[in-house]
């Protein structure tokens, strides 16, 4: 569970404007869905980045701020959350590389959101005629199972469905998608901070760079887990659209 005890009172470098915000005693990092490119639908965890405005306009980190003072109940008003639909505009804006990098961060998942609207209806579209097809095997077994004195139809037949391959519907990255994950890789291998493996591939491999993706999944080196083979079959198949998967 996602607990909070008390508030930071933090100071803003830019100006030194004053604002609170939540200090977690636990975090519950579950969510309802979780996707290739980080993406937490409906998520129990912060996945802002920490992107806040000042009120002199400035845009900065939570991280980046200076803690001033603690209280027990939020007296001291927030700093003013940004929305993932301002991101764009946000682009034209001077900030630091730092808050670039999750703006830009945000706004790669952001423009795959009407993809997920598509790999969603597409999915429910494929399960529903699964559902369907097992339901109808199962009433003409029953079926047959009376006029042949009660024979108990074998349990393979029952639950048979038609046999079809996973499909998602193909994703096609238009000029902002591209040009903003073209540039988000730009920065992230720049970086004087080392990049995430994971990330790098899901972006080349989005990009359907599949040679770099490759080579960015290899210096993964941390203990395997549900999204790093997920990405190293994906881009074994080359397959390039944002995919959905279970923790």
């Amino acid at each position: 569970m996602t607990s909070v005890r008390g508030y930071r009172i933090i100071a803003n470098l830019c100006c030194g404007a004053r604002f609170s915000t939540p200090r977690y005693g636990s975090i519950n990092f579950t969510a309802y869905e979780y996707w290739t490119d980080s993406q937490r639908v409906h998520s129990l965890a912060p996945t802002d980045g920490g992107l806040r405005r000042c009120t002199c306009g400035a845009l900065f980190l939570l991280r980046d701020a200076i803690e001033i003072g603690f209280e027990d109940t939020q007296e001291t008003a927030p700093a003013t959350y940004v929305t993932d639909d301002e991101l764009a505009s946000l682009l034209a804006l001077p900030m630091t590389v730092d808050v670039e990098l999750v703006v830009r961060r945000r706004y790669w998942r952001f423009l795959n959101d009407p993809y997920r609207d598509l790999y969603r209806a597409h999915r429910k579209s494929v399960d529903d005629a699964d559902k369907e097809a097992k339901k109808g095997a199962t009433t003409l077994w029953r079926s047959l199972g009376r006029k042949l004195l009660g024979t108990k139809p074998p349990p393979s037949a029952v639950v048979v469905s038609p046999a079809h391959l996973f499909t998602v519907p193909p994703f096609n990255a238009t000029e902002p998608q591209r040009g903003n994950m073209q540039v988000l890789l730009s920065m992230l291998l720049g970086s004087s901070q080392k990049a995430d493996p994971l990330e790098i591939a899901e972006l080349y491999r989005e990009l359907e760079n599949y040679d770099e993706a490759q080579k960015a999944i290899e210096q993964f080196e941390a203990e395997e887990h549900v999204a790093s083979k997920l990405l190293r079959e994906l881009i074994k198949e080359k397959a390039n659209e944002p995919m959905r998967y279970r923790m």
